[in-house]
């Protein structure tokens, strides 16, 4: 989306470090090497490493970009803190029997508990009437360390694999959306976009491993119908993009911000809908001109908030300023706006 914001943090010999990421063509070289050596180079295991308890780099500087809505923060790890397995799996449209066989996989090779493990899965088809499962999974004590670690921990949305990062950014011969990091992520369980609940049993491991033996038995009765798998890729899909119609409702200025959004007209882009701590943000692209017939009498409508009109990097901007006779970048004839609404 074009409001979105993507940053990596990068784990170095004693510290985390923030960058902010855009095109392979503009990443700087310096993070370049350093995203190389955490995946060629790093030798201490996730234990050691937490050991040292390492801090965030320029803290400050770091808690500013979080307060932004639009910000989205994912960890950068080395292989070495990560385990994989493929196995195959009788064919199935059911997405619960596909994330629950993953999860069992994980906590096996992890040798941990599924509470205590971050896991992402691909199921391809295979031959044979048969899926190809592909589970990557890591220890959930680094991303509960820097999820407590983050001044705002809602920014924060899993692990990725430094080579994966490293394949995204400067190995594609065409340029790939920054969303795509969304599909690489390695997350708990309770986050998966298909969330099975478990239950804290002595034995469910063992019950676990006794459903990927019986997989097939388990197929009969656990397969669901085509719709339901759409409707959760189309829910993930929407969550992935944070526009939360639930989220709307949640605050005075969020039903505000979906009243102005309601009366648009059909030539504006509505690019974003936000809503957190009693603020909404409504991200735009539209024309200057009806942006300045507009704002004043949504001003005028909703006289018990505060509407402030920000730029793309949410720097706010004078409305006065908007002159098309004056052509800069803050007036030019299409603008992408973010209004911010606030109950007074």
């Amino acid at each position: 989306m074009l409001l979105i914001k993507y940053y990596l943090l990068l784990p170095l010999a004693k510290s985390f470090k923030l960058f902010s990421l855009k095109s392979s063509g503009e990443m700087s070289q310096g993070f370049h090497q350093e995203l190389i050596r955490v995946q060629d180079d790093f030798s201490l295991s996730i234990e050691d490493y937490l050991a040292q308890e390492p801090k965030l780099e320029d803290p400050l500087q770091l808690k500013k970009i979080l307060v932004s809505p639009f910000s989205r923060v994912f960890l950068a790890v080395p292989d070495i803190w990560l385990r994989s397995i493929k196995t195959k799996l009788p064919l199935t449209d059911s997405e619960k029997v596909k994330s629950l066989a993953a999860l069992a996989l994980a906590s096996e090779i992890s040798h941990l508990t599924p509470d205590q493990v971050c896991y992402r899965h691909t199921v391809d088809a295979h031959e044979e009437n048969r899926w190809q499962l592909d589970v990557t999974t890591a220890p959930k004590l680094i991303y509960d360390f820097v999820q407590a670690l983050l001044p705002k921990a809602s920014r924060f949305h899993g692990l990725v694999s430094a080579k994966d990062c490293n394949d995204l950014l400067f190995n594609q011969n065409d340029a790939v959306s920054l969303a795509c990091l969304y599909k690489l992520t390695i997350r708990p369980s309770n986050e998966q976009e298909a969330y099975v609940p478990f239950y804290a049993r002595p034995s469910l491991i063992l019950i676990c491993l006794a459903f990927i033996s019986q997989l097939a038995l388990l197929y009969s009765y656990e397969s669901e119908k085509h719709i339901l798998a759409v409707a959760q890729m189309n829910l993930a899909q929407a969550q992935a993009n944070s526009v939360s119609l639930a989220s709307i409702q949640l605050n005075p200025s969020a039903k505000v911000a979906k009243e102005v959004m309601q009366s648009l007209t059909e030539e504006i882009r509505i690019d974003s809908i936000i809503s957190e701590d009693n603020v909404a943000w409504l991200g735009l692209t539209l024309d200057s001109k009806y942006l300045l017939s507009a704002f004043p009498i949504w001003q005028s409508k909703w006289q018990g908030y505060t509407f402030t009109l920000m730029d793309e990097w949410l720097q706010p901007i004078d409305v006065s300023t908007l002159n098309l006779q004056q052509p800069t970048m803050r007036t030019r004839s299409v603008l992408n706006v973010v209004i911010q609404i606030q109950k007074q």
